[in-house]
């Protein structure tokens, strides 16, 4: 089972970089501006109010179960060496809850 990177793209828009396999799809989207938000809800049908989360200010964090995925906030520290001081970063995920069924239990 082989990784193959591909881009996937919108359009008008930058390409989404992806990874995909026989059972996983990593698309990386690197860039929360609302075209990209919205080139996001067209392909893959997420709530609007997850993608408004997804834009700034940073959020708390969070783990919610939709219908067919599941929406999750992370927050992780920085460290800004030049300044010596830890500030937040925010990883947005959207996990297609499909995963968790039957024989794909347990793997990613």
């Amino acid at each position: 089972m082989g990784a193959c990177y591909t881009c996937v793209h919108g359009e008008g828009l930058q390409a989404f970089p992806s990874v995909k396999t026989d059972a996983l799809e990593w698309v990386l989207v690197d860039r929360n501006r609302k075209a990209e938000l919205e080139e996001l809800r067209s392909r893959y049908r997420y709530s609007p109010l997850d993608l408004k989360e997804v834009l700034p200010p940073l959020q708390r964090p969070k783990v919610v179960a939709r219908d067919g995925y599941i929406f999750m906030i992370l927050l992780y520290p920085m460290f800004n060496r030049v300044t010596r001081e830890v500030h937040a970063t925010e990883v947005d995920f959207f996990y297609f809850a499909a995963t968790f069924s039957g024989r794909q239990r347990g793997r990613i």
